[in-house]
């Protein structure tokens, strides 16, 4: 067990030298077009990936610590907000949170919560870092167990040996509200694209329930108390995924410096993310890989020619020229977002350097 104070918002605290160091490197500008390569599309069924490498510009090199390797080192753990308690007897329903959102609407906030009577929140949840890094949550990652399982609403960080009780998440299983396990493990997943989307920018808690709800349904996959992990979980979809992911996995290792990849289905751009650290991208793909092969299947099907290299370089063009607004603040950490007639997404900086572009 920890024994370092908790803080309700990323306390100041003072950094070990070595990430100080790593701080005083960081400091080029924003990512311009001609610093990124579009590489040769790679293919399966509907699904294709433009790898993206860096061309001109140094990587960002941050030594975090993802959320699978705490979890499996023990250096990190995730619990509910308020810690174990007595479960209430009833999940709290879809159409409840509904109540509260619109509440909240009202006094212009657009964040959920939904406080359990143990204390514990849908939205909120407790992090412990004992490590001697910085912790890199991604939006959309998912974890399964504790009372329900969730997805990271956004980019996140926590500084080395910190716990923190108000990350920010959202419920992807509507029907349980019983404790399963005292804390959370990891689904080995990133969310789909379109669930991502839902809990990055319209931020509600509803909307992201009714996402799961029709992604589940895409696939055939039934659940009991509405999880997503249900999707991941359908034999049939799993035997695909899992051998394309594989697959694709070995085909970007032999492009040297991969740092993400725009996503298209059929003939449409789903989703992009790039890192400017290549080292970040390779311990995040196979995450990554599974929420995109999930868009593959649980998309209608279609006969569309995909995007071609220059569409997708012009694609990534305008989502970095994009006009950026800060959308979330935590600590060393700034989330912005941009929205246009041709994509929307965030990026985010730590210490004022981009690590994550993502666009939808």
């Amino acid at each position: 067990m920890s024994t370092f104070p908790r803080a309700p918002r990323f306390p100041s605290l003072a950094l070990p030298l070595l990430l100080l160091a790593s701080a005083a490197a960081l400091g080029e500008g924003p990512l311009a077009p001609g610093e990124l390569g579009v590489h040769q599309a790679m293919r399966d069924g509907a699904l294709t990936l433009f790898p993206v490498t860096l061309v001109a510009r140094s990587a960002t090199e941050v030594d975090f610590i993802l959320l699978d390797e705490g979890l499996a080192s023990g250096a990190v753990a995730i619990t509910e907000k308020g810690g174990p308690a007595e479960d209430p007897e009833q999940a709290p329903q879809p159409q409840q949170v509904q109540e509260v959102e619109q509440v909240e609407q009202a006094q212009q906030t657009i964040e959920v919560q939904q406080i359990a009577g143990s204390g514990a929140q849908v939205n909120k949840l407790s992090v412990r870092n004992d490590s001697d890094r910085p912790l890199l949550l991604v939006a959309g990652e998912m974890i399964r167990g504790a009372r329900q399982d969730r997805i990271v609403a956004h980019d996140t960080t926590i500084p080395p040996k910190t716990a923190v009780d108000d990350i920010d998440v959202f419920c992807v299983e509507s029907g349980r509200w019983a404790s399963d396990s005292g804390e959370f493990r990891s689904a080995k997943a990133v969310s789909s694209s379109e669930i991502r989307a839902t809990a990055q920018l319209q931020k509600s808690q509803k909307e992201v329930w009714d996402t799961v709800s029709r992604t589940n349904a895409a696939v055939g996959a039934t659940s009991d108390t509405g999880s997503l992990s249900a999707a991941y979980d359908k034999p049939e979809v799993k035997a695909r995924t899992l051998a394309a992911q594989a697959r694709l996995e070995a085909e970007l290792a032999r492009i040297p410096g991969v740092c993400g990849v725009v996503v298209a289905i059929g003939g449409r751009i789903v989703v992009a993310d790039v890192f400017t650290d290549p080292d970040l991208f390779r311990r995040l793909q196979g995450k990554l890989l599974a929420g995109y092969l999930l868009d593959a299947v649980s998309s209608p099907p279609t006969d569309a020619a995909p995007p071609t290299e220059e569409v997708t370089r012009r694609y990534l063009a305008a989502v970095l020229a994009a006009a950026w607004v800060e959308d979330w603040r935590g600590g060393d950490l700034v989330v912005e977002r941009f929205e246009t007639t041709e994509a929307r997404g965030t990026r985010s900086s730590w210490m004022g350097e981009e690590i994550h572009i993502n666009s939808y």
